[in-house]
């Protein structure tokens, strides 16, 4: 009777190290896996140096578009370097979209929706002219696929960006 309960009771510790060891085995991946997908974009989304940039078709005015953006834990883009835009340009198959800048706060001071300083600009020849109170920011305008100061009412697709 007593070599039965020692079985059982080593059976007993050993089904439950076993199930203990898969548990911390399991927790152990899921954190390997978790902090690897936490250096890259989520689905959806490219990277393009430390930000995560997405391209949506769908048309929107330029507010609806942050919202959306915002809704997706980002915000309209900002670009800083002829890099990022030619990089953003092949992502939207150079079609005009809107992108996070705009000067609806003070006519001719320009700024990016994300509160980074606005560095780099590539504005078409005669760009901005605020023609008609023009104030919202697209890109891929004309032949040049420079930027101009658009109606933001006006329907485009647009650019979201958001950090990694």
């Amino acid at each position: 009777m007593k070599m039965l309960a020692v079985s059982l009771l080593v059976g007993a510790m050993i089904a439950l190290t076993a199930s203990t060891e898969g548990k911390r085995d399991e927790t152990q991946i899921d954190k390997h896996h978790a902090v690897k997908r936490s250096t890259y974009c989520p689905c959806g989304w490219s990277q393009c140096g430390l930000r995560c940039f997405r391209y949506i078709s769908g048309r929107a005015n330029w507010v609806t578009a942050q919202r959306v953006c915002q809704r997706l834990g980002g915000s309209l883009a900002s670009l800083h370097s002829v890099y990022e835009e030619r990089w953003v340009q092949r992502l939207t198959g150079n079609q005009v979209a809107w992108i996070g800048g705009s000067d609806a706060q003070r006519e001719g001071y320009w700024f990016w929706i994300d509160g980074t300083r606005f560095n780099y600009a590539n504005w078409c020849r005669g760009e901005p002219n605020n023609l008609h109170r023009q104030h919202c920011l697209r890109m891929n305008w004309g032949a040049r696929n420079c930027w101009d100061d658009g109606h933001c009412h006006v329907h485009h697709g647009f650019v979201c960006a958001r950090r990694r």
